[in-house]
Protein backbone atom coordinates (compact mmCIF):
# COMPACT_ATOMS: atom_id res chain seq x y z
CA UNK A 1 0.00 0.00 0.00
CA UNK A 2 2.71 2.30 1.20
CA UNK A 3 4.05 1.63 -2.66
CA UNK A 4 1.10 2.40 -4.52
CA UNK A 5 0.82 5.84 -2.44
CA UNK A 6 4.47 6.91 -3.27
CA UNK A 7 3.70 5.84 -7.17
CA UNK A 8 0.57 8.28 -6.75
CA UNK A 9 2.51 11.01 -5.32
CA UNK A 10 5.37 10.52 -7.87
CA UNK A 11 2.48 10.83 -10.65
CA UNK A 12 1.12 13.66 -9.54
CA UNK A 13 4.45 15.39 -9.28
CA UNK A 14 5.53 14.00 -12.73
CA UNK A 15 2.41 15.45 -14.39
CA UNK A 16 3.02 18.98 -13.54
CA UNK A 17 5.96 19.27 -15.20
CA UNK A 18 6.17 21.19 -18.50
CA UNK A 19 7.94 18.31 -19.90
CA UNK A 20 6.53 14.68 -19.83
CA UNK A 21 5.70 11.20 -21.83
CA UNK A 22 1.86 12.12 -21.88
CA UNK A 23 2.84 15.34 -24.45
CA UNK A 24 5.91 15.22 -27.08
CA UNK A 25 7.93 12.09 -25.53
CA UNK A 26 10.77 13.24 -28.25
CA UNK A 27 10.66 16.78 -26.63
CA UNK A 28 10.69 14.78 -23.22
CA UNK A 29 13.83 12.92 -24.00
CA UNK A 30 15.76 15.59 -24.68
CA UNK A 31 14.80 17.87 -21.79
CA UNK A 32 15.86 15.30 -19.88
CA UNK A 33 19.57 15.08 -21.16
CA UNK A 34 22.66 17.85 -20.57
CA UNK A 35 22.81 20.32 -22.56
CA UNK A 36 26.33 18.91 -23.95
CA UNK A 37 24.41 15.63 -25.00
CA UNK A 38 21.35 17.03 -26.29
CA UNK A 39 23.61 19.48 -27.88
CA UNK A 40 25.97 17.39 -29.74
CA UNK A 41 22.68 15.20 -30.35
CA UNK A 42 20.75 17.99 -32.51
CA UNK A 43 24.26 19.02 -34.16
CA UNK A 44 24.44 15.38 -35.79
CA UNK A 45 20.42 15.47 -36.58
CA UNK A 46 20.86 18.70 -38.00
CA UNK A 47 24.05 17.58 -40.56
CA UNK A 48 21.37 14.72 -41.87
CA UNK A 49 18.75 17.34 -42.38
CA UNK A 50 21.13 19.58 -44.11
CA UNK A 51 22.36 16.90 -46.64
CA UNK A 52 18.53 16.26 -47.17
CA UNK A 53 18.00 19.69 -48.27
CA UNK A 54 20.66 19.71 -50.74
CA UNK A 55 23.46 20.88 -48.71
CA UNK A 56 27.20 19.38 -49.82
CA UNK A 57 29.94 18.29 -48.39
CA UNK A 58 28.30 18.03 -44.75
CA UNK A 59 31.09 17.57 -42.01
CA UNK A 60 30.25 17.46 -38.35
CA UNK A 61 32.63 19.28 -36.63
CA UNK A 62 30.94 20.03 -32.75
CA UNK A 63 33.05 20.54 -29.90
CA UNK A 64 35.19 23.68 -29.14
CA UNK A 65 35.31 24.93 -32.43
CA UNK A 66 33.30 28.38 -33.51
CA UNK A 67 31.19 26.54 -35.97
CA UNK A 68 29.27 22.79 -35.99
CA UNK A 69 29.15 22.13 -38.87
CA UNK A 70 31.32 22.37 -41.87
CA UNK A 71 29.47 22.45 -45.74
CA UNK A 72 30.25 23.79 -49.20
CA UNK A 73 27.50 26.22 -48.78
CA UNK A 74 29.61 27.76 -45.57
CA UNK A 75 29.79 27.35 -41.96
CA UNK A 76 26.60 26.17 -39.74
CA UNK A 77 26.28 26.71 -36.18
CA UNK A 78 23.62 24.83 -34.75
CA UNK A 79 21.41 25.80 -31.19
CA UNK A 80 19.51 24.39 -29.16
CA UNK A 81 16.97 25.56 -26.74
CA UNK A 82 13.97 24.30 -24.45
CA UNK A 83 11.19 25.93 -23.73
CA UNK A 84 11.99 29.23 -20.99
CA UNK A 85 9.99 28.73 -17.95
CA UNK A 86 7.12 30.76 -18.41
CA UNK A 87 6.66 28.55 -21.94
CA UNK A 88 6.87 31.86 -23.89
CA UNK A 89 9.93 31.28 -25.69
CA UNK A 90 13.67 30.16 -26.21
CA UNK A 91 16.82 31.77 -25.46
CA UNK A 92 19.62 30.74 -27.74
CA UNK A 93 23.07 31.30 -26.34
CA UNK A 94 26.80 31.92 -27.18
CA UNK A 95 25.60 33.05 -30.80
CA UNK A 96 28.93 34.54 -32.13
CA UNK A 97 27.73 35.55 -35.64
CA UNK A 98 31.52 36.48 -37.38
CA UNK A 99 31.77 32.38 -37.02
CA UNK A 100 29.43 31.02 -39.77
CA UNK A 101 26.88 31.94 -42.56
CA UNK A 102 24.18 30.37 -41.62
CA UNK A 103 22.51 29.73 -37.69
CA UNK A 104 20.09 26.69 -37.24
CA UNK A 105 18.51 26.85 -34.37
CA UNK A 106 15.97 23.72 -32.50
CA UNK A 107 13.50 25.03 -30.58
CA UNK A 108 12.18 22.29 -28.05
CA UNK A 109 8.47 22.75 -27.17
CA UNK A 110 6.91 20.27 -24.76
CA UNK A 111 4.57 19.96 -27.47
CA UNK A 112 6.82 19.80 -30.68
CA UNK A 113 10.04 20.31 -31.75
CA UNK A 114 10.69 23.34 -34.17
CA UNK A 115 13.80 23.69 -36.32
CA UNK A 116 14.63 27.00 -38.18
CA UNK A 117 16.79 28.79 -40.06
CA UNK A 118 18.73 32.16 -40.39
CA UNK A 119 21.54 33.90 -42.05
CA UNK A 120 24.78 35.58 -40.26
CA UNK A 121 23.18 39.40 -40.98
CA UNK A 122 19.91 38.36 -39.28
CA UNK A 123 21.03 36.74 -36.29
CA UNK A 124 23.96 39.94 -36.27
CA UNK A 125 20.81 42.25 -36.14
CA UNK A 126 19.06 40.18 -33.33
CA UNK A 127 22.27 38.74 -30.94
CA UNK A 128 22.09 40.89 -27.44
CA UNK A 129 25.11 41.79 -25.66
CA UNK A 130 25.20 38.66 -23.79
CA UNK A 131 25.67 37.16 -27.22
CA UNK A 132 21.90 35.51 -26.96
CA UNK A 133 18.76 35.55 -28.75
CA UNK A 134 15.75 35.66 -27.14
CA UNK A 135 12.79 34.57 -29.20
CA UNK A 136 9.44 34.50 -28.19
CA UNK A 137 7.49 31.54 -29.51
CA UNK A 138 5.59 33.27 -31.92
CA UNK A 139 8.41 34.99 -33.90
CA UNK A 140 10.33 31.24 -33.68
CA UNK A 141 7.75 30.02 -35.32
CA UNK A 142 7.15 32.75 -38.26
CA UNK A 143 10.99 32.24 -38.85
CA UNK A 144 12.60 30.57 -42.21
CA UNK A 145 12.81 26.76 -42.32
CA UNK A 146 15.70 25.15 -43.39
CA UNK A 147 16.58 26.57 -46.92
CA UNK A 148 16.54 23.92 -49.62
CA UNK A 149 19.52 24.23 -51.68
CA UNK A 150 18.79 22.54 -55.53
CA UNK A 151 22.52 22.85 -56.80
CA UNK A 152 26.06 21.58 -56.11
CA UNK A 153 28.61 23.65 -55.71
CA UNK A 154 31.68 23.14 -57.05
Amino acid sequence: MFTQFLAEGVEAETSKRRYNSSRDVLAWKLSKLTSQARGRIVEKAVAKELERHGFTGVKHIGGTHPFDIDTDQGHVEVKSSLVNTRGEGFLFQRIEPTSFNLLVMVGIHPDWIEIKAMSRGESWNMVNNSKSISMPLTKFTALDDVPELNYTSV
